[in-house]
Parts: C-alpha cells; structure tokens; sequence
C-alpha cells in the first residue's frame, strides 16, 4: 500500500507535448493532502477498533465473571435459603421445646402458689379467729369486772346517801329544837 510519502516524493519524467505539469502537481497535491486525510483516519480507525476490541475482551470477560458470578449466587442463595429453612424448622422445635418446658414451669409454679397461699390464708383466719376469741373473752372479763365495779360503786354511793341523809335528818332535827327554843 502507498503512504502519503510515496505519493509526496513521487516525480514523473517529463516529456514533450505531455501534461501541464502545475495542473498536474496541483492536483497530485491535492491527491496527496485527500490521500494522507484518509490515510490519518484510517490509522485512527485502526486504532479505536483495536481500543474497541481490548475493551471488547474486557467485556467478555466481565460478562463470562458475571455469569460464573450469578451461577454462583444463586447456588448460594439457595444453600442459604436450603439453610435458612433448616434453621427456621429447629427454631420452631425449639421454641416449641422452650414453651412447653416454661409452660410446665409455670404451671408447676401456680399451683405451689396457690397451696402456699392457701395454707398461710389458713393460719391467717386460725390466728386471726384465735385473737378475735382473745379479745372477746377479754372484753367479756372486763365488762364483768366493769360491772362489778359498779355494783360496788352503787352501793357505796347509797350507803354514802343514805348516811347523808341520816346526818342531814339529824342536823335538820337539831336545827328544829334548836329553832323551837330560841322562839
């Protein structure tokens, strides 16, 4: 293939009668400049074709690794959704497990509860029945004895009258004789 140099340094002999040599230099000029234009732009098409299929690779590549990627993705999502489950399922058995055992905890619990309350709600009332009886034989005794007291109070009080009254007789007859003779 010519380069625009071929085409820059190529001279033709010349000869009689032949072609108007500017006319023709002219236009091998413009040959020339055409010619190295698209010379450059094929140099710069090469090479962008070249960038194109590095970058081409590239992509194959990136596009092979993504594939392999998912393959392996998605084997591992379901490994992992396959362990998921599994797991879910001995959660559940253990939950399970662990209700039962706190509902029989509890349940063992609420009736020890209730015994206990029970039995200390029957020492309550015993002890409490106990002080009530206590409290009312004392009242009872006191009330006895209040009105023993009292008996003896009343009697002292008329056999305290009853001296008042005979004393005041006595001292009311001896101001009577002693009114009848000083009149």
């Amino acid at each position: 293939m010519l380069t625009p140099l071929d085409l820059h340094g190529k001279k033709f002999e010349k000869e009689f009668r032949g072609y108007n040599s500017k006319e023709v230099d002219e236009f091998f000029a413009q040959v020339v400049k055409d010619f190295e234009r698209l010379y450059q732009d094929n140099i710069e098409l090469k090479e962008a074709l070249e960038r194109a299929s590095t970058k081409l690779e590239y992509f194959e590549q990136m596009e092979a690794t993504m594939h392999n990627t998912l393959a392996i993705a998605q084997e591992t999502a379901e490994e992992v959704k396959q362990s998921g489950k599994k797991q879910v399922e001995l959660m559940t058995k253990e939950s399970e497990i662990e209700r039962q055992k706190l509902l029989t905890e509890t349940e063992n619990n609420c009736r020890k509860m209730t015994t206990d309350t029970e039995n200390y709600c029957k020492k309550i009332t015993a002890e409490t029945e106990n002080k009530c009886s206590q409290m009312v034989a004392d009242a009872e005794k006191k009330v006895r004895t209040a009105e023993a007291v009292y008996q003896e109070q009343v009697k002292q009080a008329n056999t305290h009258r009853n001296h008042m009254r005979t004393l005041l007789e006595g001292q009311l007859e001896l101001m009577r004789k002693a009114e009848k003779e000083n009149f």
